[in-house]
């Protein structure tokens, strides 16, 4: 009977070893502050710990349904859907904080058959790596999970004074105080870019508000101006004159104008005129008037001018009805500096009225040709 019992109890024993060295534990990849050629080393210095001690460790290249930009696992339930997607008894998720000679590891272990969650941040010197992580892979990697060796692994671990780490220290140091003046070179040199493109954004407003005040305005280039024009206007508004059952109170009206201006350098684009119309057509007159333009110059290289004019005076008809008339013209005004003293000009659409002959309206354009002096 005693040796039943023994065989039995060895039998027992050797089946609960296996399984119990046989859980598979997935690693994910670590996180942190470090480079990434530390945190590689590091996941792979945490996959020996954990063979090392008689598990089977599952990465994230073996790991199936496991997405590269998923966020790692959490709370004991998404902890224990990753172990069973995984057919693993462990999840383990760390976090890595490069120090010199040294580094600091988060890890967050998830047990899925009971589930539970433990979390514990311990300090790996690099020179006893090895046995540090297997010390805490195995207090983590058990059924009972930490307990009271919480304690002991999160107590600081003096890094040895030798002079291997020394050399990783200085490296470590020579490495952080060149990246600091790296970024402080590529800042510097943004920094003196802005400044040159504001500089020179200035610059260029400056330039273009410079040549818009400069721009040509109308008058500018002489005080006084002679124009000659042919005009043409058609009657639009007429009293009724019935000769023979027709209507002969419309036409036309055509004729030459001679004009003479004075512009003000004070008031660029403001010219006075004085106008002496010669007409003819539907009936024949002549006429005096007086009045003005202001034209807007818009481009800065173009001797294009743009506005409008208006004139006042006195009409005398020569046949027909011969009485004398108030005239009133306005008209839209565009003008086109053709040489150095050649001016040519449209006055379109241009409105005249006249009192005489129970009131006459005349809409038409005049061409003109004028040197200003």
């Amino acid at each position: 009977m005693n040796r039943l019992l023994f065989t039995w109890g060895l039998l027992g024993a050797l089946a609960w070893a296996p399984v119990a060295s046989a859980d598979r534990v997935v690693l994910l990849p670590p996180s942190g502050t470090a480079q990434q050629e530390e945190l590689d080393r590091v996941e792979e210095a945490l996959a020996d710990a954990i063979v090392a001690l008689g598990h089977e460790a599952v990465t994230e290249a073996g790991a199936l349904g496991v997405a590269e930009d998923a966020p790692p696992p959490e709370t004991a339930n998404e902890m224990q859907g990753v172990a069973e997607m995984q057919n693993a008894q462990y999840v383990v998720v760390p976090r890595i904080t490069a120090l010199p000679g040294q580094y600091s590891l988060f890890l967050r272990v998830g047990y899925a058959p009971a589930p539970r969650v433990e979390e514990i941040e311990v300090s790996v010197v690099t020179a006893n790596e090895a046995e540090r992580l297997r010390d805490v892979m195995g207090a983590l990697l058990r059924p009972e999970g930490l307990g009271e060796d919480a304690v002991r692994l999160t107590e600081p671990e003096d890094a040895p004074d030798t002079a291997a780490d020394e050399a990783a220290a200085e490296e470590e140091a020579r490495r952080r105080e060149e990246e600091r003046a790296r970024r402080e070179e590529e800042e510097r040199a943004r920094e003196e870019f802005q400044a040159r493109e504001r500089e020179r954004q200035q610059e260029e407003r400056r330039r273009a508000q410079e040549a818009w005040e400069a721009r040509e305005q109308y008058g500018e280039r002489g005080l006084w101006l002679f124009q000659v024009g042919l005009d043409l206007r058609a009657i639009v508004a007429h009293q009724e004159v019935v000769v023979d059952g027709e209507d002969r109170g419309g036409g036309a009206l055509g004729g030459l104008s001679l004009r003479l201006g004075r512009a003000f350098p004070d008031v660029p684009g403001l010219e006075l005129r004085a106008a002496l119309d010669l007409t003819t057509g539907a009936s024949s007159g002549f006429g005096l008037a007086a009045g003005g333009v202001y034209l807007y110059s818009p481009f800065e290289d173009i001797p294009l001018f743009f506005g409008g004019g208006i004139e006042a005076g006195y009409f005398q008809f020569v046949t027909g009805n011969r009485v004398a008339s108030f005239l009133v013209r306005a008209s839209g005004v565009a003008v086109y500096r053709a040489t150095e003293a050649l001016y040519l000009e449209v006055a379109i659409p241009e409105v005249m009225l006249l009192t005489g002959n129970g009131g006459v309206g005349t809409l038409g354009l005049s061409v003109r040709g004028g040197m200003r002096f």
